[in-house]
């Protein structure tokens, strides 16, 4: 990339020193390929404006003062309000066709739930509870926001809703196998004991939002993969000069 060509070996030496090369490297990548994809002009006169009045932009006076503030030109200015437009855009033509598959793959990850939790640290403490919600003496919530330790308490033990990749995966895989209403008995995960119960369970789908998001992610790991390389290669560069 053109862009990186200014960097001399001590400059790569020091950017690479603080982790900071990669995402130099990745954002100069992402934007030479963004800059290719054609927008129509409607849609990015409108996308620009839009811009505009979120930063409270009404005339070129305003713009200007934004501009010299932000120590932008037009073009950055332009690049940022259409920046969303074309990683779509571009996503889409270039990994629609494994979106399927990456969502085949991520699935249970992805599945939406609602549920109640009550988490302690005694077990003894967790045993006695969990008969206690379970034969019903007392309301799960009534028990969450007396005895739970997490910030679950605050809200009668519900959590939610979530995806299921947010959860530890012990707890993921736990609620995924769970019955919606039933009380789970008490498991483990680090140095608390859990007792829950799914209240709602929503398996993902593959629809226009979740493609989109597939198609982000398989980009996102491109990305990283690519950046990677030239990073290699630059380091490469820089210490074939030293010698």
């Amino acid at each position: 990339m053109d862009s990186l060509k200014c960097l001399n070996k001590e400059c790569i030496k020091l950017l690479h020193k603080y982790r900071l090369l990669q995402p130099l490297i990745k954002s100069q990548f992402k934007s030479s390929l963004l800059s290719e994809v054609k927008i129509d002009q409607e849609i990015e006169d409108k996308a620009i404006n839009e811009l505009k009045s979120k930063f409270k932009i009404t005339n070129e006076s305003e713009l200007e003062k934004f501009l010299e503030g932000n120590h932008f030109d037009q073009k950055d200015f332009n690049d940022l309000a259409l920046e969303q437009l074309r990683t779509k855009k571009y996503t889409s033509n270039k990994f629609a066709n494994k979106s399927e598959s990456r969502f085949l793959e991520r699935k249970n990850q992805l599945d939406i739930v609602i549920y109640s939790l009550i988490r302690v640290s005694d077990l003894s403490l967790c045993r006695e509870l969990y008969l206690k919600v379970y034969e019903k003496e007392v309301g799960f919530g009534e028990i969450a926001s007396k005895y739970s330790e997490g910030i679950e308490k605050r809200t009668r033990g519900i959590v939610g809703p979530i995806s299921l990749e947010k959860a530890h995966p012990v707890l993921a895989e736990h609620l995924r196998v769970s019955k919606i209403g039933e009380v789970s008995q008490p498991i483990k995960i680090n140095n608390s004991y859990l007792i829950t119960r799914v209240e709602s369970y929503e398996p993902a789908q593959l629809d226009s939002f979740m493609q989109d998001k597939m198609c982000e992610e398989l980009f996102e790991g491109w990305l990283n993969s690519q950046s990677l390389s030239i990073l290699k290669e630059l380091i490469t560069k820089a210490k074939s000069n030293n010698e």
